[in-house]
């Protein structure tokens, strides 16, 4: 699993820039500013002799702050400490990380008192391989 190896790194790129990395949404209750992951696809590549290890995990990041502008600077810190990355993440070889788009998406609070959450969405391709059990 790359989620795992994935959460290590960010939480490194991003050092105390975010009170943590989570996964598919923002738990009740949790500080911004943060990151919130969410897997889109996981296409694998197959050849005549069958699947391949290598996978290009296509992969959103939002990141979440208070502020438009701490929001701006918490992408920019990704994408700065994650765009072109090579190297180990946990137990899987990566090939390439690679940034192909960013866009913002403000979002209103859900009940009266809260504060408004500012929401900057990153969509990643990350390359990776994966033990694969081949035919032969």
């Amino acid at each position: 699993m790359i989620e795992t190896g994935l959460v290590a790194k960010l939480l490194s790129v991003m050092g105390d820039d975010v009170e943590g990395v989570h996964w598919d949404m923002l738990p009740q209750g949790a500080s911004v500013p943060a990151l919130v992951c969410t897997m889109i696809s996981i296409p694998r590549e197959s050849h005549l002799a069958g699947q391949t290890d290598l996978v290009f995990a296509q992969i959103q990041i939002d990141c979440l702050a208070d502020s438009e502008l701490a929001v701006m600077q918490l992408a920019e810190t990704l994408r700065m400490g994650l765009n072109g990355f090579r190297g180990t993440m946990g137990d899987h070889a990566v090939t390439s990380v690679r940034l192909g788009n960013t866009f913002d998406d403000p979002q209103d609070p859900e009940t009266g008192g809260e504060a408004r959450v500012h929401r900057r969405i990153t969509e990643w391709t990350v390359g990776y391989k994966e033990s694969v059990s081949l035919p032969y």
